[in-house]
């Protein structure tokens, strides 16, 4: 079993490599079943700016589309150094659940 945990990326139009292997990735899932994907990401209602959060609801749709799943860090507003500080922790609190 394998789990990658993606976080601080905006994963903008410049990042294709990155995209394109999540995109291989979900045509391979159909043989390969013990592979996961989480995206941390802050969520979409603390977007002030309307087509900011358009475009973030829209990437998050794609990359579930992907199978890829979308963890929204709750009490992050913004990306900084409390945001990072949230997903490590419930990273380990995940790696605690699985051990």
């Amino acid at each position: 079993n394998t789990t990658i945990d993606i976080l601080g990326l905006s994963l903008c139009d410049e990042e294709i490599d990155l995209w394109w292997i999540l995109n291989y990735r979900k045509k391979i899932l159909q043989r390969i079943k013990n592979n996961t994907i989480n995206y941390y990401d802050i969520p979409v209602d603390c977007i002030e700016d309307n087509s900011v959060k358009a475009k973030r609801t829209a990437k998050q749709k794609i990359l579930e589309s992907f199978g890829i799943n979308v963890v929204q860090i709750e009490k992050a507003k913004k990306y900084n150094s409390d945001f990072y500080s949230l997903c490590l922790k419930k990273i380990k609190e995940e790696i605690k659940n699985i051990y």
